[in-house]
């Protein structure tokens, strides 16, 4: 990608981003994102469809990179180590502010769906075993979900202690799981 077009996207993110942080996705027009990353409209359609493409792909990236930044082990997700729960709890508390621009106002019930999808996805990237099966399903739902509520449940509460239960509490869920899964 040539430097122009790195800086055209990225002048065009932080101005979404901008706007984001101030209003709903459904109140930013065009017009008002290309005059704050000083672009034209014909510039922004060669890059997206429309606003909600543009929030798409910043969402999706912005998930992925979460996940990403959680790397799992093989042996260790299949044990009661919960190195990547602690990774993923540690993503939000980073991420927080970028999250709750992302998903506010209309689109904060997608994070958790989007984030359920890719998170899964990752995973039976490296245990196509477990893709049909219930009870991993199951696991990865509940510790998904948990992890997340966790953090924005529980957000002005001391973030080491909150993690500290969430991973003791999961970790004795997971046992109980593994138990199952493997009989």
């Amino acid at each position: 990608m040539d430097l122009r077009t790195v800086k055209t996207l990225r002048s065009i993110n932080n101005a979404f981003l901008q706007l984001r942080s101030k209003k709903p996705l459904s109140k930013i027009t065009i017009r008002e994102l290309t005059e704050i990353a000083e672009i034209s409209k014909p510039t922004f359609y060669l890059h997206y469809a429309d606003i909600y493409d543009l929030s798409d792909k910043l969402e999706n990236d912005f998930i992925k990179e979460l996940i990403y930044a959680c790397p799992i082990n093989k042996e260790a997700f299949i044990s009661s180590d919960s190195k990547w729960l602690s990774n993923l709890y540690d993503s939000f508390v980073s991420q927080g502010q970028l999250l709750n621009i992302l998903f506010s106002y209309d689109r904060s019930y997608l994070f958790i769906t989007k984030l359920n999808i890719f998170f899964k996805e990752y995973v039976y990237e490296m245990f196509p075993e477990y893709k049909d099966n219930v009870k991993m399903n199951l696991y990865l739902d509940y510790t998904i979900h948990g992890v997340f509520n966790a953090y924005r449940n529980n957000i002005n509460l001391p973030q080491e202690n909150v993690k500290e239960l969430l991973i003791t509490y999961t970790s004795k869920f997971f046992n109980s799981i593994y138990d199952i899964l493997t009989t």
